[in-house]
């Protein structure tokens, strides 16, 4: 095979294969791959890969690339199956979910619709409290609009860099220089990657300039498996190359996949291996046999951009009531996942592709392709803005999602912003009476125990909240801002002294029970924030993380909210999960065993009776304002119960 020649790689379908299934599977809530994140890696090196060949073709055999030609060829292979899953998804959302759940869940549609849904994830500001936000329907697509930047200005690049082509030794030229290109472009691309990945994670994950390194990765390999097949023909290559690169890339592959940490940023150097993985896969993977050939695979990785498309929003769509995690009805939307990536492949992608619905390469079909994204994005833009606002049933869901503490209101908590201990303080600041309560959204879901037991009047009231800050004295990695947080421990360091300061009669203090922590970790750095507030304050209360529900709860409720006010109570409620509560409670009683003035104040029971956990009471009281997060009108209604345990607890 000539350096310029283009052939089917039965290989490198297998190899999509891999990549497809190792992104549904991490995405399936099973933590089956918890790094199949890898997928979208391994995609990228083989879009360069194949990019680069093609291009580098039409160099050779016209000494010119037909631009508006390969436009139109992207466009018709892939945007007319994007068009259908975000219209047929934007439909189902509009049947089976709620108005505040659609404008939350499908926000991206129109960046998505025109391939620059990564921008917009990379950019937007991110609202702690907005659960419904990280579970945008066309979350995936960002890798989508990170290729298609990335076709926009790779084409003309190599148009201006490798002008002439032709001939024997113009062809080597022309190879030597698009090698040097794809070396440069790869070590300042991942440079970038890396600095970023170290202070902007956001950007290092969904921009193109700091995912070029991977495209560039597959364009040497595309140079490289060229000087390899001249060498093959000359008879200079050794037989044993091409298998053990192809085992070598699976190895590096399915390393991370299986085993990348859940404490640390990424891509950063995590996606390195994965992506020389794929490299090697496709420099050795054309001169021998090896499972990636396997007929199965090839029929996956003929579908994989289908599927790759409906896996997300059929997965979404399926956990948004309450099925992440559950095995039987995880299988049962994989089975959806499957099926309808058939559809889409059999039905629309591949009448587009090469079928009867192919583009004939007219620049008005360009055009007319264009036009059709536009209108598109246009049509899915006022879908959202013209969703209802003033249905009842919606303006209640908004008021549940809103029902939280005071304290929120006075802007104390910074989150992960800056390190600076700013108290929310209420009640008489001259009462001799001083109740403290800390923790993270959690612990600080309590704060109306306080005026409801105690009262505004005779009492001093502190609060120090710091949003996903654990009161344990232990340094942890915060994926959500993707580095170590740093901010929590110093901020938590400078607390506790103005605490400690403050002499309290009572301190409550609170964290979530799903911090990543060892036991040990858990038990000692527990057990050393609780001696510095024991030694200043008369009683410490520690409030384990209560129990959290497997879907958003005023979605639930809204769901099955029918025009009387009536609801279906068991619709909104599940089975608890409680042993991670309870497991963090053991520990928890360990660290406070230790101090006389120290107990262990759980609520569990209160939240999920019976171990029967609702979004709603039998009663018609809401409990949660989402997933997690106590209502604060459920919090305040359970007073009288939670003070009797207090005082049970703090009587001399």
């Amino acid at each position: 095979m000539s350096p310029v020649e283009s052939g089917h790689r039965p290989d490198i379908q297998g190899l999509r294969a891999v990549a497809v299934g190792l992104v549904i599977l991490s995405h399936l809530g099973l933590s089956l791959v918890p790094g199949g994140t890898v997928g979208v890696d391994v995609f990228f090196v083989i879009s360069g890969f194949l990019i680069t060949r093609l291009l580098f073709r039409q160099l050779a055999e016209k000494d010119g690339i037909d631009l508006s030609g390969f436009y139109l060829r992207r466009l018709s292979r892939l945007l007319p199956a994007l068009l259908a899953m975000l219209g047929l998804t934007a439909v189902a959302a509009g049947v089976l979910l709620s108005v505040a759940e659609q404008r939350a869940m499908l926000s991206s549609a129109p960046y998505a619709a025109t391939w620059t849904s990564n921008l917009l994830f990379a950019f937007t500001a991110t609202d702690y409290f907005d659960e419904l936000a990280a579970r945008d329907l066309f979350l995936h697509t960002w890798s989508l609009g990170v290729e298609e930047q990335f076709y926009l200005f790779w084409p003309l690049l190599m148009l201006l860099a490798l002008r002439r082509s032709n001939g024997a030794g113009a062809l080597r030229a022309s190879l030597e220089r698009l090698t040097g290109l794809l070396i440069a472009g790869l070590i300042l691309s991942l440079g970038l990657c890396l600095f970023w990945s170290g202070n902007q994670v956001e950007q290092a994950f969904y921009q193109m300039p700091a995912r070029i390194w991977q495209f560039a990765a597959g364009g040497l390999a595309f140079a490289l498996s060229a000087r390899m097949s001249a060498r093959r023909q000359a008879g200079s290559a050794s037989a044993w190359r091409g298998p053990a690169l192809v085992w070598a890339g699976l190895l590096l592959i399915t390393w991370v996949a299986l085993w990348l940490p859940d404490d640390r940023p990424y891509p950063s150097v995590w996606a390195i291996p994965p992506t020389l993985g794929a490299f090697l896969i496709l420099i050795g993977g054309d001169s021998c046999r090896h499972p990636l050939r396997l007929p199965a695979l090839g029929w996956i990785g003929d579908r994989s951009y289908s599927l790759y498309l409906w896996h997300w929003p059929i997965l979404g769509l399926g956990f948004s009531f309450g099925w992440k995690g559950q095995l039987l009805p995880t299988l049962a939307l994989l089975l959806g996942v499957v099926l309808a990536g058939m559809l889409s492949y059999r039905l629309i992608e591949l009448p587009f592709w090469k079928g009867r619905w192919r583009a004939s390469g007219s620049r008005r079909h360009l055009w007319i392709g264009l036009g059709v994204m536009a209108s598109v994005a246009a049509l899915l833009h006022l879908r959202l803005t013209s969703l209802p606002a003033d249905d009842w049933r919606d303006l209640a869901s908004q008021a549940w999602r809103v029902d939280a503490p005071e304290i929120y209101t006075l802007r104390c908590d910074h989150w992960y912003h800056d390190a600076v201990v700013e108290a929310c303080e209420l009640g008489n600041p001259q009462a001799e009476r001083v109740v403290v309560l800390i923790g993270d959204s959690i612990g600080a879901q309590w704060y109306s125990l306080i005026p409801a037991i105690y009262g505004h009047a005779d009492t001093r009231i502190v609060v120090h909240t710091k949003s996903s800050c654990p009161q344990v004295d232990q340094e942890f990695y915060y994926a959500r801002i993707g580095r170590n947080y740093t901010v929590c421990t110093n901020w938590r360091d400078a607390m506790l002294d103005e605490v400690a300061a403050l002499q309290p009669q009572l301190v409550l203090i609170g964290s979530a029970a799903n911090y990543a922590f060892e036991p040990s970790q858990w038990i000692e750095g527990s057990a050393r924030v609780l001696a510095r507030l024991s030694a200043s304050a008369g009683q410490v209360l520690v409030i384990p993380g209560t129990p959290r529900l497997d879907f958003d709860g005023p979605s639930c409720v809204r769901r099955h909210l029918q025009a009387d006010g009536q609801i279906d109570l068991n619709a909104c409620t599940e089975d608890g999960d409680l042993r991670q509560v309870r497991k963090i409670t053991g520990y928890l009683e360990q660290a406070a065993s230790r101090f006389d003035n120290v107990a262990v104040l759980d609520l569990s029971d209160i939240v999920c009776p019976s171990d029967r956990c609702g979004a709603v009471t039998a009663d018609g009281q809401i409990v949660f304002r989402d997933s997690q997060h106590l209502a604060d009108s459920f919090v305040r209604s359970r007073a009288g119960i939670i003070r009797q345990r207090i005082e049970a607890l703090t009587r001399p």
